[in-house]
Order: C-alpha cells, then sequence, then structure tokens
C-alpha cells in the first residue's frame, strides 16, 4: 500500500479512527462498569454493535484448571438457541459460531 496515495490514506485513518473509538468505549465500560461480569457483557455488547453481529461469545481461560470457560453470550438472532455452555463453548471453540 502505498502511504503518498490520499484514498490510501484516507482509509488508514479512518480506520484509526474506528479502533481509537473502540479502544475508548471498552475504557468507558471498564471505568464504568459496577462488577466483573456486567463489564464483559458490556464490552460484548459494544462489539457486537461495532462489528453489527448477531452473536457474541466471551471465554476466559480458567487460572485453576486451564480450560476455556464460557462466561458471557450475547445471542440477538437465537442462533444458540437452547443449546448448553458446554455445546456452544465447544462450538465457539471450533469457529463455528
Amino acid at each position: 500500500m502505498s502511504h503518498n496515495d490520499p484514498d490510501d490514506l484516507s482509509r488508514e485513518l479512518y480506520l484509526a479512527r474506528r479502533e481509537l473509538e473502540m479502544i475508548l468505549a471498552i475504557d468507558r465500560i471498564r471505568d464504568t462498569s459496577p462488577d466483573p461480569t456486567t463489564m464483559l457483557a458490556n464490552i460484548v455488547d459494544a462489539l457486537i454493535e461495532r462489528f453489527d453481529a448477531e452473536v457474541g461469545f466471551l471465554c476466559l481461560v480458567s487460572r485453576d484448571n486451564g480450560e476455556m470457560e464460557l462466561k458471557i453470550v450475547r445471542d440477538k438472532a437465537d442462533v444458540a438457541g437452547n443449546l448448553s455452555s458446554d455445546a456452544v463453548r465447544l462450538l465457539a471453540e471450533a469457529g463455528l459460531l
């Protein structure tokens, strides 16, 4: 990509601005959330909105056993339906959801 092309520069500036806006939004959520669960849920909501997604998951690795644990599920389109949290975790790990 040429840094001399105004279209390339404009695109880079647009992407950098969007990235900074997301960082700022997450920082605000972190500063204003009353507890960790609410904070994580609000971050997933912000990411869903930013990427215009229907589903968002947040998994964290357990310090106790090193296993991935599903912490937050946001499913606006009911894609995950009545799946168990283990099933959702496995599908998320595989990149299928």
